[in-house]
C-alpha cells in the first residue's frame, strides 16, 4: 500500500483551485463582479471567438472565415472529444454515445467533428441521418458496432417531476 509522503499542509495548497475570485480581484485590481462576469460570460466560446457564446453563431462565423471563431470551434470539439475518450477509458468500453442538450441536439457540425476524432472507439455516423435528424434519432453508420444517438433533453419534464416531488404530488 502506497503512503502519502506529501505533508497535509502542502497537500491542501496543491488541491485548492489555482484561483479564487477574491484573491484574483486583489491581484488584478478588478472587482469581484467584474471577475465573475469575465469568468462566466466573457470566457469560453465568447472569449475565444470574439463573436458569441452561442455555438450557432460561432460555427456560422467560422464557416465565413473568422479565424477566432474557428479556433473556438476547434477548442470546443477537442475538449469534448477528449472528455468522451477519457470517460471511455474509465468505463473500459462504450456501448453508445448520446448527444443531447442544445449543442448535442442541434449541431450536426459539432457531432460530425467530434465523431471524426473518435473513430478509434468504433464510432461512426451516417452523414445523411446526422444532417437531417430532428428530435430523437439514431445517427449510427451502417456496420458500426457502437450506436450514436441524438436525444431531446426534455428538461421541462424533469422540472415538472421535481416540482411534483417538492409539492408531494404523484
Amino acid at each position: 500500500m502506497a503512503t502519502n509522503t506529501i505533508p497535509n499542509s502542502q497537500m491542501k495548497t496543491m488541491t485548492s483551485p489555482p484561483w479564487k475570485v477574491g484573491e484574483l480581484a486583489g491581484r488584478t485590481g478588478m472587482s469581484v463582479e467584474e471577475l465573475t462576469s469575465m469568468l462566466n460570460v466573457d470566457s469560453g466560446l465568447q472569449g475565444l471567438s470574439g463573436v458569441s457564446n452561442d455555438m450557432r453563431t460561432v460555427s456560422g462565423a467560422a464557416a465565413d472565415g473568422n479565424a477566432r471563431a474557428q479556433l473556438a470551434l476547434d477548442v470546443f470539439v477537442h475538449r469534448l472529444s477528449k472528455a468522451i475518450a477519457g470517460l471511455v477509458v474509465g468505463l473500459q468500453r462504450i456501448d453508445a454515445l448520446v448527444f443531447t442538450g442544445g449543442i448535442g441536439e442541434n449541431s450536426a457540425l459539432v457531432r460530425s467533428l467530434v465523431l471524426s476524432r473518435l473513430g478509434f472507439l468504433g464510432l461512426a455516423i451516417d452523414t445523411n441521418r446526422n444532417d437531417t435528424v430532428h428530435g430523437d434519432g439514431d445517427i449510427t453508420a451502417a456496420g458500426t458496432s457502437v450506436r450514436t444517438v441524438v436525444v431531446t433533453a426534455r428538461e421541462d419534464l424533469q422540472i415538472a417531476g421535481e416540482a411534483r416531488l417538492v409539492h408531494g404530488t404523484p
